[in-house]
């Protein structure tokens, strides 16, 4: 005598399963789609984009490495990777310019804590760390990137 305590699907379940992966084949959102590249200014490294042309890209999980000791963070946004990026930048340049306390991510506490090692009374006289400074320090990748409507079906 044996018990089972896994519910198994029914007919229903298995139709409507296999009806959904048909009609999400090949289905793309718009807002997903790859889109060109709108970099300028301190998102380019020597005249190309530093994202590798993946910064309007959405839903991605990515990894930021620090270029100074190589330790590298891993997280995911569903908002452009760029923006994503530059709310980490800012984080640490508030904590650096003493705005405010260390929050939100291991990776603006990792940048602060190389900037306080640089620069231990704060910023130079006269200026504040900015978001350039603070993604000169990093080299951003996109390491998975979903079909938004694959990845939350919401109709």
């Amino acid at each position: 005598f044996s018990m089972s305590y896994k519910r198994f699907p029914n007919a229903r379940e298995l139709f409507r399963a296999d009806l959904d992966r048909k009609m999400n084949d090949k289905l793309v959102s718009k807002e997903f789609q790859q889109r060109e590249c709108n970099c300028r200014g301190s998102n380019l490294r020597n005249e190309e984009c530093m994202y590798d042309e993946d910064c309007r890209k959405r839903c991605v999980v990515y990894k930021i490495t620090c270029r100074h000791c190589q330790k590298f963070y891993i997280g995911n946004t569903s908002d452009l990777l760029k923006n994503r990026t530059c709310g980490h930048c800012s984080d640490a340049c508030s904590v650096a310019n003493k705005a405010s306390k260390p929050r939100s991510t291991a990776l603006s506490t990792h940048m602060h804590r190389h900037i306080k090692i640089s620069h231990p009374d704060g910023p130079p006289y006269g200026t504040r760390f900015s978001v350039p400074i603070m993604k000169a320090m990093l080299d951003v990748e996109v390491m998975w990137h979903c079909n938004g409507i694959q990845a939350c079906k919401t109709f």
